[in-house]
């Protein structure tokens, strides 16, 4: 059941991400920015000295943490299948980070105000790297 329900939540994941490149860049930018206040306002009220002058900053975060939750739910789906444990199941899992990441930016060369950004890559990486880093390579690498 378990292994049904992360499977469910990676298609989701992957359709976020790449419905959201879908956007034009005049939609995407109102809602970042609607983001950006929401997180100031929220700042503001804990007495936090944290602040987003545009969205910037805030959307190279939001690449990371989508591409975090890709990773830890592959990660658990990898893990739960006992994919891990098999020869090139680590690479394997790594190969659909790359994969993903490649064709978000790839559809925003086709959006109107988008750009595929090869930096953007990278952050997604980081991210989705991090997180199976975390989350999948103990478990890669225990014996049991």
């Amino acid at each position: 059941m378990k292994v049904k329900v992360v499977k469910v939540l990676l298609i989701l994941t992957v359709l976020f991400i790449w419905l959201h490149s879908l956007l034009p860049a005049d939609i995407s930018g109102v809602e970042s920015m609607k983001w950006a206040d929401r997180l100031n306002l929220a700042f503001t009220s804990l007495h936090l000295p944290l602040r987003f002058d545009g969205d910037h900053v805030l959307r190279k975060m939001a690449h990371a943490l989508e591409y975090a939750l890709l990773g830890v739910e592959g990660s658990l789906y990898y893990r739960w299948t006992g994919k891990l444990k098999k020869r090139c199941g680590l690479h394997h899992l790594f190969y659909i980070g790359f994969t993903v990441a490649f064709l978000d930016e790839t559809i925003q060369l086709f959006v109107p105000g988008r750009s595929g950004e090869i930096r953007d890559v990278w952050i997604d990486l980081i991210g989705f790297t991090a997180a199976v880093l975390i989350t999948a390579l103990p478990a890669a690498r225990r014996t049991d």
